[in-house]
């Protein structure tokens, strides 16, 4: 509870948000091992149900289906640079 009130007031995104962004089909995901210590950890960076372009680092639990937020913030540019050319490349694919 308290790691989701200082991520929203630092960042401006609750984790009931980032939860969303799981569900854009256009995410980009990546693993990210500078922080993958004792777990391995996640990125993933997409829109979410408000639409905002957010990225949000996790990990999943072992031998379950539950997925570990620790941060959730808007993306940056070098981060929305890389949705919209994923976005860009999906649809000359259809």
């Amino acid at each position: 509870m308290i790691k989701t009130k200082s991520t929203n007031k630092k960042h401006g995104v609750s984790f009931q948000e980032a939860e969303t962004v799981f569900d854009d089909e256009n995410a980009i995901y990546d693993d990210d091992d500078e922080h993958s210590i004792d777990e391995r950890r996640f990125v993933i960076v997409g829109k979410s149900d408000i639409p905002n372009l957010l990225m949000v680092c996790y990990c999943e639990r072992e031998n379950t289906e539950v997925i570990r937020i620790f941060s959730a913030r808007k993306a940056s540019k070098f981060e929305k640079i890389g949705i919209l050319l994923t976005e860009v490349h999906y649809e000359s694919q259809l």
